[in-house]
């Protein structure tokens, strides 16, 4: 029922945010020691990104799963444009720095479209007990996994225009590129994830 569906929502932010946390601390006593220190407040800055974006992944798969897709898709679809904006006019004003800003705001933008939305969720758990927390971790294992290659896979490009000495404003503008296109492709993404569960039940029953 919908009171457990919220509670599983709740665990789910709550492990979230913790492992975001940890991620985050791990990441700021590391990078003095695994990369330079020009690049020590890259670091610090892109890691403040995963609190956000933690969150909204959890709440946009949680959509998806309680079949509330069509209430979040133009929320979010709303939200990367926003932040395609808001990326390109800071990083136009304030260069590298304000790339950074930029890409921290995006992801902040898209966790404040879709807060009502888990607020709404929120409240309907009451005092029902949610499923184990190891019992949704090891369940998460593979998913994690699948997105930690994507995650490589979308980087690998522009670590290796760096790694061969191509000039930083090119390598900047194939990340913007990048980051143009990905609003395009969360049409069909959202599509494809709403048909392939409707499809699946129909063949099982």
């Amino acid at each position: 029922d919908d009171a457990r569906r919220a509670a599983l929502l709740r665990r789910l932010l709550k492990i979230g945010l913790v492992s975001s946390v940890a991620t985050v601390l791990l990441l700021l006593l590391a990078a003095p020691r695994i990369t330079e220190a020009s690049s020590v407040r890259w670091v610090r800055g892109l890691s403040l990104t995963l609190l956000a974006s933690t969150a909204g992944r959890i709440i946009v798969g949680f959509s998806q799963g309680v079949n509330a897709v069509s209430s979040t898709a133009w929320r979010v679809g709303l939200a990367a444009l926003a932040g395609v904006a808001l990326l390109v006019l800071l990083a136009g004003a304030y260069g590298t720095a304000g790339w950074l800003a930029g890409r921290l705001a995006a992801e902040v933008v898209t966790l404040l479209s879709l807060s009502g939305f888990a607020v709404a969720w929120w409240r309907r758990a009451g005092g029902q007990a949610p499923a184990s927390s190891v019992a949704l971790v090891r369940s998460g294992v593979p998913i994690a996994a699948s997105l930690l290659v994507r995650a490589a896979q979308d980087s690998f490009v522009v670590l290796m225009l760096g790694w061969i000495g191509r000039p930083v404003r090119e390598v900047g503008l194939y990340g913007l590129s990048h980051l143009v296109v990905f609003p395009l492709l969360l049409v069909p993404g959202v599509l494809s994830n709403l048909m392939i569960p409707h499809y699946v039940r129909s063949l099982v029953n």
